[in-house]
């Protein structure tokens, strides 16, 4: 079964699970509904959605009745029967052991959980298995052009070893200079390292064998393709999963036609190391959020990096001793080409203190808002959409201008979290300020 036909069965499968929340949900009925096994209706539901059909039911039932509980005065008795609980009890039990708190406490409080409805989105094929990388031999090679890295290091390595028949993966490497560096790894260590270093690679340490749970999807050898499925992985299928990323190192491994020929590999099938989510998104309501950051706007193609790379030098430049401190990085979109980028600092500055006219301030004012806060580094316009939809269901009016989002990078620039913020009315419940942590201060 082809890709999209596998999407429409299980976007047919969700739509099924989103009809019938209230009541129990039959695995055999909806198994003949995309007309397969119950089994293969698992694998399947697994593959592209990243949830086990159980665990997105139970999911989306306790969302649904966290916005009962939230936004209505209904008896908890009457917010089982309609969320599809046995018993008020269930429910109960079911709200603390995902919050640590008891139904009522949550009413009550300034968190909302919200685990929204699976949306199919362009489709790989991914897989979600435990993987073993062998022992390999690793190559770096250095080149100081970053565009066709990958290609220049595999038709290196076919003309410098040709009958070679073992397994190759590859990733980025660590730049040097102004030489960017792709490495690979070969699972076959018995080959001629002279001839691979007259074609310029350097031979490093052997790397010991690696085994955990892996995303896996396969993706046609060219470059475009390639970084798109990378950002399919991260931007989105690991967003809307059970999933997060860990700090173990991807990889890419080059599938070839016929092994042992000179001739570039076909298709390259991606590695990125997973582990079950601790937790997820939790979206809060902050009373006032009176946040400052210095930032750059920009149109085009390019908008988001020509605005970024703007402000970054800027107080690189300006306030240099300020600049390593940079942990919180503000995003606005107001279209596809058209953005406003900046780095978050601890207090309002005199407009005369700044020395570049392009450089502005931009502060959020004292609006209430819904602060939607992940682990997982999604993608800008789905976090974006799902926040305005929470608000929306949660009795909440929104206002999409006021959306943006932060990066915080204060563990790491690698993998940083994201805050995204909207402004709301209609505000109910006790509230908490929000947190001062990770702030700049601009001497």
């Amino acid at each position: 079964m082809d890709e999209q036909t596998a999407q429409l069965c299980m976007n047919m499968a969700i739509r099924y699970i989103e009809n019938n929340i209230g009541t129990a949900v039959d695995a055999d009925a909806l198994a003949r509904l995309v007309y397969r096994s119950r089994m293969q209706l698992y694998r399947d539901f697994y593959s592209v959605t990243g949830h086990t059909v159980k665990g997105y039911i139970s999911k989306r039932r306790l969302s649904v009745a966290l916005a009962h509980i939230k936004a209505s005065v209904l008896p908890l008795a009457d917010v089982a029967y309609l969320s599809g609980y046995s018993s008020q009890q269930s429910l109960c039990r079911a709200v603390k052991q995902e919050l640590g708190m008891t139904p009522l406490e949550y009413r009550g409080s300034n968190t909302y959980f919200d685990f929204p409805p699976y949306e199919g989105y362009p489709l790989y094929s991914v897989t979600v298995s435990e993987e073993s990388v062998p022992g390999t031999l690793c190559l770096r090679f250095y080149h100081p052009s970053l565009r066709g890295l990958e290609d220049r290091a595999t038709d290196r390595l076919i003309r410098a070893i040709p009958q070679y028949k073992g397994r190759v993966f590859g990733r980025n490497g660590e730049q040097r200079g102004h030489r960017f560096c792709y490495e690979l790894y070969l699972t076959d260590q018995e080959v001629d390292c002279e001839s691979l270093e007259r074609y310029g690679f350097e031979i490093a340490d052997a790397c010991a064998p690696q085994r955990g749970l892996f995303a896996t999807l396969t993706v046609a050898n060219e470059e475009e393709k390639i970084g798109d499925a990378w950002d399919y992985l991260y931007k989105t299928w690991l967003g809307s999963s059970m999933f997060e990323h860990t700090d173990a190192p991807y990889f890419e491994e080059y599938l070839y036609q016929n092994v042992g020929t000179a001739c570039r590999p076909a298709k390259l099938r991606l590695y990125l190391p997973i582990r079950k989510r601790g937790e997820n998104m939790q979206i809060t309501l902050l009373e006032t959020s009176d946040l400052h950051f210095l930032t750059a706007r920009a149109t085009g193609m390019n908008a988001e990096r020509d605005a970024s790379r703007r402000v970054i030098n800027y107080v690189s430049t300006h306030h240099p001793y300020s600049a390593h401190m940079m942990r919180e990085f503000f995003v606005k979109k107001q279209s596809d080409t058209d953005y406003i980028c900046g780095v978050r600092i601890g207090a309002p500055l005199a407009k005369k203190a700044i020395a570049d006219e392009q450089i502005e301030e931009y502060a959020t004012g004292g609006a209430a808002y819904l602060m939607l806060e992940s682990s997982v580094m999604g993608d800008y316009e789905q976090m974006a959409s799902i926040l305005l939809r929470f608000a929306r269901d949660n009795h909440f009016e929104p206002d999409a201008a006021s959306v943006f989002a932060i990066y915080d990078a204060a563990k790491s620039y690698d993998n940083p979290k994201i805050r995204m913020y909207c402004g709301v009315k209609m505000l109910q419940n006790g509230n908490t300020p929000a947190r001062e942590h990770g702030i700049m201060n601009l001497p």
